[in-house]
């Protein structure tokens, strides 16, 4: 079955966060934390690796392998944990022949230590936000691997939610009107596949060992449009894009399986005087987080698909993001409205698809 997911010990260096930090946080990092664009593939290992043990973790916990059936006789022991992840109900499509079933969970900010995120306007939901913890959305679906109305096919997933991930998302989101690469690590290309131990996940147990490798990695800004009287929002992200290997071959070839991952991590200071400060290689690199009258928020998520979680023949597509869309709006009207905004985007990608079946780009 294939999945998509839509997210080695280093000693850190300056470029990187340090091992106590977290980085999938929705205060984000700021472009003094970011390896320089230049930094060849080694360097940029240490910062990809802490990323992906934090990521792996979490999208795993949000997924969980299914439980054993129940003992004939009530256990003795301790009840079974809390689930981390509360169910939130379930969403029907007419464009998805696969329901989509939320969760939430909240992450609180005392789990790790915090930047301070910079925003065009102020918002005193963002400094509640920042106090209580990351408030997560998550959904899961599982698609028939096939390109046909209602579901899509695996090259389909990999070619529009891997590769083309941002244009894709403009394609068929309806409020973004704009996207563009600030930076990119070319770097990052020639970073072969890296063997990484972690938790396997909330409902797994213990530690896993897999390969990733195929990175890519970039600061991409997207732009929103919002009713009036908002402003038009810009989230500029950090984002990874990588693929689990089974290892190598006999002959030391790649072996690349049925999973990737999208991660996305909020860059608090794009676009700011204090980043344009930092030294010619940050300077010029934003435009729509520069631009006049617009709000820039912040979201933190991961994403993508591979196997597990369903019957041969199927495709598992797991999301989950926090978010904050800054200016007036207030937090707990987002977290309310954020499980039902990512659902959708479910019909709307395979709606979209439908449409553009035939031509040769996504």
């Amino acid at each position: 079955m294939a999945t998509p997911h839509q997210e080695q010990d280093t000693t850190p260096s300056s470029s990187s966060p340090s091992s106590s930090s977290s980085l999938l946080r929705l205060s984000g990092l700021k472009t003094t934390q970011l390896p320089s664009p230049t930094a060849p593939a080694e360097a940029l290992q240490p910062f990809l690796t802490s990323l992906l043990q934090e990521a792996i973790p979490l999208i795993s916990s949000a997924s969980p392998p299914p439980p054993p059936p129940p003992p004939p006789s009530p256990p003795s022991g301790p009840a079974n944990p809390k689930p981390l992840w509360k169910p939130k109900g379930t969403k029907t499509f007419a464009e998805s022949t696969a329901p989509v079933h939320l969760t939430e969970r909240t992450i609180p900010s005392s789990s790790s230590s915090s930047s301070s995120s910079s925003s065009s306007s102020s918002s005193s939901s963002s400094s509640s936000s920042s106090t209580k913890g990351d408030t997560w959305a998550c959904r899961r679906s599982l698609h028939a691997d096939a390109p046909r109305k209602g579901t899509a096919s695996w090259a389909e997933f990999v070619r529009c939610i891997r590769d083309e991930h941002a244009a894709t998302e403009e394609a068929f989101t309806p409020t973004v009107v704009g996207h563009r690469v600030g930076v990119r690590w070319e770097g990052a290309a020639g970073l072969g596949p890296v063997e990484m131990e972690v938790e396997a996940g909330a409902g797994a147990g213990g530690r896993e060992k897999r390969w990733w490798g195929g990175f890519r990695m970039v600061v991409v800004e997207m732009m929103h449009k919002v009713p009036a009287p908002l402003k038009k929002r810009v989230f500029p992200v950090l984002q990874v894009i990588c693929s689990a290997y089974a290892g190598r071959g006999e002959a030391g070839e790649e072996k690349e399986e049925e999973e990737f991952l999208v991660i996305s991590v909020p860059v608090s200071d794009w676009g700011s005087s204090t980043a344009e400060g930092e030294g010619e290689e940050w300077k010029g690199r934003a435009e729509l987080s520069a631009e006049k009258g617009v709000v820039v928020g912040a979201y933190t998520g991961e994403g993508g698909g591979g196997g597990g979680g369903g019957e041969q023949g199927q495709i598992e597509w797991v999301m989950a993001t926090a978010s904050d869309a800054k200016g007036v709006l207030p937090m707990w009207v987002q977290t309310r409205a954020v499980p039902g905004a990512i659902a959708k985007d479910v019909s709307l990608f395979l709606g979209w698809l439908d449409r553009e079946r035939g031509e040769d780009e996504c």
